[in-house]
């Protein structure tokens, strides 16, 4: 897969996570419909979880993002 293609879905879960830190109730509570309304809901009514969830989510897609090699093409971790 190419690494900008990894570093999108990172630069995704980064913003998905930060406002779920952020915002909580509102973010699960926009979320609430269809296949996700069972998991939304539960998050939504536990906030403090879910706020550690994104907490959780952020650094890990953060830390992706980190270790993907700078050249464009096929996704690999840096050399170091």
């Amino acid at each position: 897969m190419d690494v900008r293609i990894v570093e999108s879905v990172a630069m995704f879960g980064i913003g998905d996570g930060l406002l779920t830190v952020l915002l909580p109730d509102e973010h699960c509570s926009r979320w609430a419909a269809g296949p996700f309304r069972p998991i939304m809901e539960w998050c939504r009514l536990h906030p403090g979880l879910t706020r550690a969830l994104g907490a959780v989510q952020l650094v890990a897609c953060a830390a992706l993002a980190a270790s993907l090699s700078t050249e464009p093409g096929p996704a690999k971790l840096r050399s170091r």
